[in-house]
C-alpha cells in the first residue's frame, strides 16, 4: 500500500474502533469495506482479523469486569469448528465474487437488518451461545465481520451496555484469533502486510481508548446517520468496482 493508502487505513481504524468502543459493534464492518478497497477478500480478511484482534482485546480488558464468562465459555466451544468451514468456503469463492457477497452482506445489515438478525425479546441461556459461536465462526471467514449478524444474540442476553460491550469484543477477540490462526496455517504471510497491520494496531488502540471513554456519553443516534451513509457508499463501491 502507499502511503496516502496507510494514512485513509489509519483513519478508518481510528473512526471504526472509536465507533465500535460507543456502540459495541459495527466499526469492523467499516474497516474492513476500506481494506477491501486496496486487498483481494483472502488478503483483507486476515488482516482485518489480526488488526481487530487489538480493537476488541482492548475493549474487552478495558471493561474486563463486566464481561459474562459463562456466555464467553459456551461461546468459544464450537467457534473453531465453524471456522474451519468457513474457511472452506471463503477458498472456493472468486475474489469479485468475494468483495459482491461482503458488499451485499454489508448493505442488507445497514439497510433490512432484520432480513438476517433474529428479533429477540427473550435472554438465551449460556448454552445457546454454542449454536452462536459455530454460526459466527463459520461467517467470519469468508465475511470477514460478524458483529451486525451476531450481535442481538449478547445485546438480548447481558443485563447493562458495559457488560453487552465487553461480552462481545471478548468473543470477538477469539473470533478473530480463530481466523488468523487458520488463514496462517493455510499460509498466509502477514510478514508481507506487516505494515498495514501496524498501522491498524495502533489506529484502533486509540479509538478503542476514545471510544470506551465515551461509552455511556455518547447517544447511539448521533453516529447513526455517518454510520449508515458510509457502509452504504463503501458497499457500493465494492459491488459496482467487481461487476465493472
Amino acid at each position: 500500500m502507499s502511503e496516502l493508502e496507510l494514512v485513509a487505513l489509519a483513519a478508518a481504524a481510528l473512526a471504526s474502533a472509536t465507533m465500535s468502543g460507543i456502540v459495541g459493534f459495527g466499526g469492523g464492518v467499516i474497516l474492513l469495506g476500506v481494506l477491501l478497497m486496496f486487498l483481494d477478500p483472502l488478503e483483507a480478511i486476515p488482516v482485518h482479523g489480526a488488526i481487530q484482534i487489538f480493537s476488541n482485546s482492548a475493549r474487552g480488558i478495558r471493561l474486563r469486569s463486566h464481561i459474562d464468562r459463562r456466555i464467553v465459555a459456551h461461546h468459544l466451544v464450537l467457534l473453531v469448528p465453524g471456522s474451519v468451514l468457513g474457511l472452506l468456503v471463503a477458498s472456493s469463492v472468486p475474489v469479485d465474487l468475494g468483495r459482491v457477497a461482503i458488499g451485499v452482506f454489508v448493505l442488507v445489515t445497514t439497510w433490512r437488518p432484520a432480513w438476517i438478525t433474529p428479533r429477540l425479546k427473550q435472554p438465551l441461556s449460556a448454552r445457546s451461545f454454542l449454536g452462536v459461536g459455530a454460526l459466527q465462526g463459520f461467517v467470519n471467514v469468508p465475511l470477514g465481520a460478524t458483529g451486525p449478524l451476531v450481535s442481538p444474540f449478547f445485546k438480548v442476553s447481558t443485563t447493562t451496555r458495559h457488560a453487552f460491550v465487553g461480552t462481545f469484543a471478548a468473543t470477538q477477540t477469539a473470533g478473530h484469533l480463530a481466523k488468523i490462526g487458520l488463514f496462517g496455517l493455510q499460509g498466509f504471510d502477514f510478514v508481507d502486510h506487516g505494515s498495514v497491520v501496524l498501522v491498524g494496531v495502533a489506529s484502533v488502540i486509540v479509538g478503542t481508548m476514545i471510544g470506551t471513554s465515551l461509552l455511556g456519553r455518547v447517544s447511539e443516534e448521533r453516529f447513526s446517520a455517518i454510520f449508515t451513509t458510509t457502509l452504504t457508499l463503501i458497499s457500493l463501491r465494492l459491488i459496482v468496482s467487481s461487476i465493472l
